[in-house]
């Protein structure tokens, strides 16, 4: 039987059947243990689309197009301009919007969700324990103005510059990047301008350095090397390419030569550098306080050293930079700033960490220690002698290299007994003898 027509209830029943034309249903059209239905064109449901028994059971896809799944929704590719997660959470282009408890993630960009992210230390150029005058930069490396940045020139005939800091306290007027947060910088303005020399000894040097045992956690020099991104403002009257260095101490040290472009001249621009560290050649090792890691603004080099591959990692020790790079100390005058320093685990450089005053002087401290409007009075040791002591903020990274005061009162400085834990010196000679200005060291 191919087709039969019941004349009591009008119904048809149909084991096969063609249509080359249209079927009109005026009622419910319903598939009874059907496994498929195939359609070559277009299915077009004017109420909607129900699958399971009702709305929300399975899935209902409404003539609005709003679609409810009460399952999972998994999906090779998705393209929306904005998803809606319940009635608290909204992702779009722009981002993901949450009115409820919050997000949970298991990370941030690669690293830690909360705690600190920044790993320079001042990054701000904030302290300035020695003073924020600005100091004569030589041939001698030296911490000079701003805590945790050295200052040096190598080689001899490259003039000089001065490094002082700008900001609140400082001689020099603040020159911050607007709307940033931040309220202090570090200038480099040339005093002795020279033209840029041939060969390959001279080299202008602004840099930070880390201990062994805050980048071991980088695994670089392993198989593991973590991507990272180094950002910060900076601002020159001299506008082009300019150096920029990083040295590993790993079991075997590695160089990353890379360069920036300050686009306009006496513009505040932030830039963002992003490297993974080198698979080879050991982790950090040894001693963990001592120097693990260096970055270094270079603010030009001998013109022999315009050469070499840039943007990759080397065991040479040579300094490679681009063709026409800027050779600052030529330049009558010249400036440069830099403040909003920030290296960080992951590929994206993230919002400056703001660290409170306090702290950042906490981790300055760390290197050096100085007292200022304090006096130190001794205690009477014997009849005739007096031992002053002092015990630190914070502990030193090691025993103090130097560890030096401004007495009065009489006596003989006798013996230096000063650690990393605290300033003690014996005095002979005056049982009345006080300590002020107190300078403690123990930098890389």
């Amino acid at each position: 039987m191919g087709v039969q027509i019941q004349g009591d209830t009008g119904n048809v029943i149909a084991t096969k059947g063609t249509y080359s034309g249209d079927v009109s249903i005026g009622g419910t059209l319903t598939y009874e243990d059907v496994t498929n239905i195939d359609s070559v064109g277009l299915i077009t449901a004017r109420q909607g689309i129900k699958i399971g028994t009702g709305v929300g059971v399975a899935a209902s896809i409404s003539v609005d197009g709003n679609a409810e799944f009460a399952g999972i929704v998994t999906a090779s590719t998705s393209v929306s301009t904005s998803v809606k997660v319940g009635g608290g959470v909204t992702i779009s282009e722009s981002g993901i919007e949450a009115s409820g408890i919050g997000i949970t993630v298991a990370n941030i960009n690669g690293g830690a969700v909360s705690g600190r992210r920044n790993m320079i230390i001042n990054g701000d150029q904030r302290i300035a324990q020695r003073g924020t005058t600005a100091a004569l930069v030589a041939t001698n490396a030296a911490y000079r103005c701003v805590d945790r940045f050295k200052t040096d020139i190598d080689g001899s005939g490259g003039g000089n510059f001065f490094h002082g800091q700008t900001g609140a306290g400082s001689s020099i007027t603040a020159d911050v990047p607007t709307g940033q947060g931040f309220t202090h910088s570090s200038k480099i303005t040339v005093n002795a301008s020279v033209s840029q020399p041939s060969g390959t000894e001279n080299r202008h040097q602004f840099y930070t350095m880390f201990e062994k045992q805050d980048v071991a956690h980088l695994e670089w020099g392993t198989s593991a090397a973590k991507t990272c991104t180094l950002s910060f403002w900076v601002k020159s009257s001299v506008a082009g390419t300019y150096i920029l260095w990083f040295k590993f101490y790993g079991a075997t040290s590695y160089h990353y030569y890379t360069n920036y472009t300050i686009d306009s001249a006496n513009t505040w621009e932030k830039k963002v550098i992003t490297l993974t560290g080198h698979t080879s050649g050991g982790n950090v090792s040894g001693t963990v306080t001592d120097q693990g890691f260096l970055i270094e603004w270079n603010l030009g080099t001998s013109s022999g050293n315009e050469t070499g591959t840039l943007n990759e990692w080397t065991t040479s020790g040579d300094i490679r930079a681009a063709s026409g790079t800027v050779y600052l100390p030529e330049n009558a005058g010249a400036t440069w700033y830099i403040t909003g320093v920030q290296f960080e685990v992951g590929s994206q450089a993230t919002a400056f960490e703001h660290r409170s005053f306090g702290e950042e002087l906490a981790l300055c401290q760390r290197y050096y220690f100085k007292t200022s409007g304090y006096t130190k009075y001794g205690a009477m040791y014997n009849s005739s002698h007096s031992m002053i002591s002092l015990d630190l903020p914070v502990t030193m990274r090691t025993d103090p290299s130097t560890a030096t005061a401004t007495f009065g009162g009489g006596g003989t400085v006798s013996t230096n007994y000063s650690t990393k834990y605290y300033f003690q010196q014996y005095i002979t000679g005056d049982v009345s003898t006080f300590a002020s200005d107190i300078k403690m060291s123990a930098e890389l």
